[in-house]
């Protein structure tokens, strides 16, 4: 799989480009509106989470397990749990979720349509999906 082979080159990268451009500081803001329980997708690495502040409780979300086994490796002040699965095909209850965090995901996943209704279908009535305003429920 694609994503198993980028797990290797991802986070050299990403560490190039990040501050030129503005991506890190992207990042913090986005990771700055979690709250309660929070499902990332496309949680790669794990870039975010060590953004993530005490109280906050994250699933996070990756259809590669190479990238799943680097993301294992970061600390978080938050509780942290990690699994594979599909976008298109999130295993959990419609309402779980009081957040949903996708940064630099939507971009590349396949049936963004169909991604975006599943994140719709987790998160709870009043839950937030902080990205870039773009998407809304629906």
């Amino acid at each position: 799989m694609r994503y198993d082979l980028a797990s290797y080159i991802y986070e050299p990268i990403n560490t190039l480009l990040e501050v030129p451009t503005g991506i890190r500081d992207a990042r913090k803001e986005i990771i700055k509106k979690a709250r309660g329980k929070v499902i990332e997708l496309g949680v790669g690495t794990g870039l975010n989470l060590p953004l993530y502040p005490e109280g906050v409780e994250i699933v996070g979300i990756d259809i590669s397990e190479k990238m799943l086994e680097k993301a294992r490796k970061k600390s978080s002040k938050a509780k942290v749990s990690l699994r594979k699965a599909d976008a298109r095909e999130l295993p959990f209850s419609d309402g779980s979720f009081d957040t949903a965090v996708s940064t630099f995901f939507l971009c590349v996943v396949p049936e963004k349509e169909k991604v975006i209704k599943e994140i719709y279908r987790v998160l709870k009535p009043s839950g937030v999906f902080p990205c870039d305003g773009v998407f809304t429920p629906g």
